[in-house]
């Protein structure tokens, strides 16, 4: 009832075109999930070792193999841009990594002047 009328003026506003009102929700969620894993594996990544670029890489196989299995479910499809919007997530997990990188790292150096 209320829901409608606002998926509608959003997909206008972010020139969506979507025959499933819930389209923009499913994008936005792949955005927030990929944002989240990313960043969780960013964080950890000293732990885990694993360097970013692995991380993107890993990202990249998820993404599109997440995208290839829509192609087996019902009344979902595969396209280049929901690839991006996962992607583009991922891409914000490294600016936020990189935003803890140097505030850890400045306050490593300022603490009492002395580097630990």
């Amino acid at each position: 009832h209320y829901i409608l009328p606002a998926y509608k003026k959003l997909a206008d506003t972010l020139s969506l075109r979507h025959s499933e009102p819930l389209g923009v929700f499913y994008k936005v969620g792949h955005f927030l999930f990929f944002l989240a894993v990313s960043l969780t594996l960013i964080l950890n990544r000293q732990k885990l070792q694993l360097s970013v670029w692995l991380i993107l890489v890993l990202m990249l196989i998820f993404a599109v193999a997440t995208e290839g299995l829509q192609l087996h479910l019902y009344n979902r499809s595969t396209r280049l841009f929901d690839i991006g919007i996962d992607l583009s997530g991922v891409a914000l997990a490294v600016v936020i990594g990189q935003c803890f990188r140097v505030r850890d790292h400045k306050s490593i150096h300022t603490n009492d002047g002395h580097a630990e």
